[in-house]
């Protein structure tokens, strides 16, 4: 038996770079800098699009979604990427 995550809490964020990022955020993602990654904020967080899986979004997950990371063994956050890659939708699934 599989489990069915749901979509909440969702948003649209704006892609931003490394020079975005606040001094905090650019340490915590101090290994991304040369790799020249996007990042989103998305509930008190940054994230970085690297961390995100395609073809990992649970089946059972309603909807158009990209790629999906897990933060625990029961839940994530699955992305759509919109406006031409100006943009992302999150939502934290569980």
């Amino acid at each position: 038996m599989s489990a069915t995550f749901r979509p909440y809490h969702g948003a649209v964020c704006d892609v931003i770079y490394w020079d975005d990022l606040t001094p905090q955020e650019q340490r915590d993602h101090d290994w991304a800098e040369a790799r020249g990654c996007s990042f989103f904020r998305y509930r008190d967080w940054c994230y970085c699009l690297d961390d995100f899986m395609v073809g990992t979004v649970p089946p059972s997950l309603p909807g158009h979604w990209d790629a999906f990371a897990s933060d625990s063994f029961f839940s994530g956050v699955a992305v759509r990427i919109v406006d031409d890659g100006d943009r992302i939708a999150a939502a934290l699934c569980y």
